[in-house]
């Protein structure tokens, strides 16, 4: 009997979502103990049952984007857009580069196109994909100069170490 008991157990179950609030998102995420209505299916599914929730909240379809780059940053390859990149930035990028072992980035993107409150009930559909690139120095050459290379004359580029890594998943989510 203790046995069935634990089978058919409650169990929470849990998912990864992306924050549908525009207010969430400009606080930095930091509303998990005052949010409500639909915000509260990513952040604190508590929040749907607080007496000043909303009786019914809707949210426009929302995109989240993040991620980083470096050693050289998005910044620096921004600084250059629409221009010829001098030689002498590309030997500085490429050696901030080297000194680093590799230029590497993660990127994140989080898709809602509906969550609602309803009273208590909550739903939320979202997409999240992110990704994770390991540049090898000699590919970060390579990207910059061609196969030449720096020096101008062909060569061998080692790219061992050099990796993308990705995911994709979706979640409907009812609390």
């Amino acid at each position: 009997m203790a046995l069935l008991a634990l089978v058919f157990a409650a169990a929470p179950l849990s998912a990864q979502l992306p924050q549908a609030s525009a207010t969430a998102l400009g606080m930095g995420y930091n509303t998990t103990a005052s949010t409500r209505g639909f915000a509260a299916i990513a952040n604190n599914p508590a929040g749907l049952g607080v007496d000043d929730s909303p009786g019914f909240s809707l949210a426009v379809p929302a995109l989240a984007v993040q991620g980083g780059l470096g050693p050289v940053t998005l910044a620096d390859l921004a600084e250059w857009e629409g221009r010829l990149v001098p030689a002498s930035v590309k030997d500085e990028w490429l050696e901030r580069v080297r000194e680093s072992g590799g230029q590497s980035g993660p990127v994140l993107a989080g898709a809602t196109p509906v969550a609602l409150s309803v009273g208590s009930f909550g739903f939320q559909l979202s997409t999240q994909a992110g990704g994770e690139a390991n540049l090898a120095p000699d590919l970060v050459e390579l990207m910059l100069y061609g196969n030449a290379g720096r020096t101008g004359s062909a060569q061998d580029f080692d790219l061992e170490g050099s990796s993308l890594d990705g995911f994709i998943l979706t979640t409907a989510a009812v609390a």
